[in-house]
């Protein structure tokens, strides 16, 4: 939450948010009730947030990896962050039949990139 409330996302840590989107990947595929029951109840959009992050970074990735850079901004590990975002909306289609449209729409997002 602190994440997605900080708008000048170069101040975000690209292996923070690689590690928040693992262990919400992780929960996502042990208990995908557990965790679909716990952001409708307390009103908490955690997949909506962690895509439109996801975009931010990826936004302001540099084109050209600096070798010589100690501070690393926009989306590091790219393919691993959509692969586990991949599977923490397809837990959350399973997890919950009322969830497959939303799920479905974030997919379409993913894919056409909107």
């Amino acid at each position: 939450k602190k994440m997605a409330d900080n708008k000048d996302y170069r101040k975000i840590d690209p292996e923070a948010f690689y590690r928040v989107v693992l262990m919400t990947r992780g929960i996502a595929i042990q208990r995908p009730q557990a965790l679909t029951k716990i952001c409708s109840e307390n009103q908490f959009p955690i997949l909506q947030q962690l895509m439109e992050l996801m975009k931010a970074l990826y936004r302001i990735t540099p084109a050209y990896e600096e070798p010589l850079a100690i501070v690393k901004q926009g989306l590091s590990h790219v393919e691993a962050v959509v692969y586990s975002l991949v599977e923490i909306i397809y837990a959350f289609a399973l997890a919950d039949n009322e969830m497959v449209e939303p799920m479905t729409k974030f997919f379409v997002e993913l894919l056409l990139d909107t």
